[in-house]
């Protein structure tokens, strides 16, 4: 009973490799030849204006033609063999002898009816099986072909040499050609005996037709082709003696064609860290940036000119430094933060530091700066921030998970570089089962308190919402061990916190995302007192109750308090607009209840407390009638008016003319009458 289903097991093992022998290579040939369809039809699209500009048309059309054949003969071919799926045959085989035997032992008395049936039944089993093979096997086959192209990209290797151990200094931009002949392979040259030298701070165009060989001779700075003959020199040595990391790294260089990632434009420029930049106190600008080991920073005046010499200033260590952040200090000073890496590898913990410069780029804190968290737990994506407070120190906020839980720090470093409060920084909760993230902060510079709000979740966090902590002069918690819960645990996702500072409290915006939805949310705000108590009669207000994708939320504060919140929004288009909305201190949104209508007192446009040509100058553009002001006209003796505002042309300064020009002006106190007649113009 066994001998018919072992003999189509064994034929169908026979048969299943053949058929595989046979598929493979049109399976391959599926696969490439769809790979060619589609890659020349995306270089047409990509370059359609090319190759409408060459009239390569018709050429374009015959070629996409011919893969489209390719493709579809080689898919033909394919269906063809699976069509021939012999095991299908072999089951038929398989079932009509298997009946034939039973009957026969039936007849021979051997078996009854009922044997017959389940040993036929037995036999259907080898259906599915068969009949699942003739598909999973094209698949497979397919599936095989493919990783074989992919595996031949992975593992394709060139003849560059890393050179790990080779010159690594930092790139001072001398760039020489000394004899240069390159080739694509064993081709013609594409470039053959150049040379040439480009100084630092040179600007260089090299201009020639498509195909001459511009593109090529650029590649060669940065090693994505090595000279066939010849040297190509930075800051004197040769590019293949210098370490092919470090040269790549210090090297942009923008394509041709460029590439934007469907996503907002902050998503394709992420690649490298976002320079940060301070407005000092003498009104001059620093600004710092990283590379994958150092921090750099670089200061100009109003008019662009660099202030410091050397130009920058580069900070660095064994396991390289990141993320900086930067914030203005006395005297035209500035004090930076960074993360500083502990080992080689990514996932090894950070630390942060900080350092003052002053006027000069001179560091002012001790070598290798003052130590803000030395107790790890920091990895790179957790962000972290430095703010100013007013006394030529700073206050540093982050969050890390030095003890196995995510928990957020303040710490105030002195003006002398002394860490102001404990070690490592103030946990701002002691809650048990919480976790904080993402902290903003707010300072008051006069009282030398702060206010702290981050993100709460639960320990599994499944559960989140805003909570917030005020720290004293000394960093003790005044909101309790806890802080307060200003928006409490809920299911609801909520992101993107900042704060920022109202005469007594503070104002806080976020996102908060509905029920279920982790893409579209709607912002909210809600002011806080110094006593944590929040403000509004409705808290939180809709800051944006339009439900969309958005991004982060800056914040700003302007004079008279107000906030203004700047989101990225896709709620019209996918790739997003860019929103602003102000939030008053009362907590509506638009203008300020305070600037409808006239509020302005009359004249003293510059608040001298004296009517002079300077409140004219500036007040005349804004009045509505008459003719110009007669500047020629003299006033007379014992005049206490303007000639110079005259705007009925009265030749004196009456009521017709502030009546004119009264709301216009921008206030101060009330006007005062000139005692002597001011200098015309």
């Amino acid at each position: 009973m066994v001998i018919t289903p072992l003999l189509y097991i064994i034929a169908y093992l026979v048969a299943i490799r053949l058929y595989l022998k046979e598929l493979q290579p049109v399976t391959a040939e599926v696969r490439e030849s769809f790979g060619e369809l589609n890659s020349r039809l995306a270089e047409a699209i990509d370059g359609v204006e090319t190759v409408k500009g060459m009239s390569q048309e018709v050429s374009e059309v015959r070629r996409f033609t011919n893969n489209a054949t390719r493709y579809r003969d080689a898919v033909v071919k394919q269906g063809d063999i699976e069509a021939r799926f012999i095991p299908l045959l072999l089951l038929g085989l398989a079932n009509a002898g298997g009946l034939l035997h039973a009957l026969f032992l039936y007849y021979q008395g051997v078996l009854d009816v009922g044997d017959v049936v389940a040993y036929f039944g037995l036999l259907q089993l080898l259906g599915f099986p068969t009949f699942i093979s003739m598909f999973a096997y094209s698949q497979v086959s397919l599936g095989i072909a493919g990783a074989r192209r992919i595996l031949e990209l992975i593992n394709l290797e060139n003849d560059l040499d890393q050179n790990v151990v080779g010159y690594s200094q930092q790139m001072q931009g001398e760039i020489e050609f000394k004899q240069v002949t390159f080739a694509y392979g064993n081709g013609e040259p594409a470039l053959q005996d150049i040379s040439f030298k480009v100084k630092p701070g040179q600007t260089v165009a090299i201009v020639g037709q498509t195909g001459t060989g511009k593109t090529s001779l650029v590649k060669l700075v940065n090693r994505t082709y090595d000279v066939s003959s010849g040297q190509v020199l930075v800051d004197g040595v040769d590019v293949r003696d210098w370490n092919l990391e470090a040269l790549r790294r210090r090297i942009s260089i923008i394509e041709q064609d460029i590439f934007l990632f469907s996503r907002a434009i902050s998503d394709n420029v992420n690649f490298e860290a976002d320079p940060v930049i301070a407005v000092t106190s003498f009104g001059n600008f620093v600004f710092a940036w990283q590379d994958e080991v150092s921090v750099y920073l670089r200061k100009v005046n109003p008019l662009g000119a660099d202030m410091w010499s050397p130009h920058t200033i580069n900070l660095t260590s064994l396991y390289g430094l990141g993320v900086p952040r930067i914030v203005p200090a006395e005297d035209d000073g500035v004090i930076v933060s960074y993360m500083q890496g502990t080992g080689p590898n990514w996932w090894d913990p950070h630390h942060l530091y900080a350092q003052k410069f002053d006027l000069l780029g001179l560091e002012q804190w001790p070598s290798g700066g003052v130590a803000i968290n030395a107790a790890g737990g920091l990895a790179l994506y957790m962000e972290y921030g430095l703010a100013p407070d007013d006394n030529g120190g700073a206050y540093c906020y982050w969050y890390d998970d030095r003890d196995m839980t995510l928990n957020g720090y303040v710490q105030h470093i002195q003006s002398d570089g002394t860490v102001g409060w404990m070690a490592d920084g103030v946990q701002v909760s002691t809650a048990a089962g919480e976790l904080q993230m993402n902290p903003s902060l707010v300072t008051f510079p006069a009282s030398g308190e702060v206010m702290t709000f981050y993100l709460a979740t639960d320990s599994n966090q499944n559960l989140n919402g805003v909570h917030g902590q005020k720290l004293d002069s000394l960093g003790a918690r005044q909101w309790g061990s806890n802080g307060i819960a200003f928006v409490p645990m809920s299911s609801q996702t909520r992101s993107h916190i900042s704060a920022q500072p109202q005469t007594d409290g503070a104002i806080i915006v976020y996102k908060e995302f509905p029920q279920g939805n982790t893409v579209q949310s709607y912002i909210k705000a809600m002011r806080v007192d110094m006593d944590g108590n929040q403000v509004w009669t409705t808290s939180p207000v809709d800051v944006c109750s339009n439900l969309s994708e958005k991004g982060r939320i800056p914040t700003t504060v302007h004079e008279a308090e107000m906030v203004i919140a700047a989101w990225d929004d896709c709620r019209l288009d996918s790739n997003g607009d860019i929103y602003l909305q102000n939030i008053n201190p009362d907590g509506t949104l638009g203008p300020p209840p305070d600037t409808l209508g006239c509020s302005y007192e009359v004249g003293d446009v510059n608040n001298s407390g004296t009517y002079d040509g300077l409140d004219i100058i500036y007040g005349v553009a804004f009045f509505k009638g008459g003719s110009p002001p007669p500047y020629e006209c003299e006033c007379t003796p014992g005049n206490t008016w303007y000639v110079a505002g005259d705007v009925n042309n009265s030749c004196t300064y009456n009521g017709l003319d502030i009546t004119y020009g009264v709301a216009y002006f921008k206030g101060g106190p009330l006007s005062m009458p000139c005692e002597d007649c001011p200098p015309v113009g």
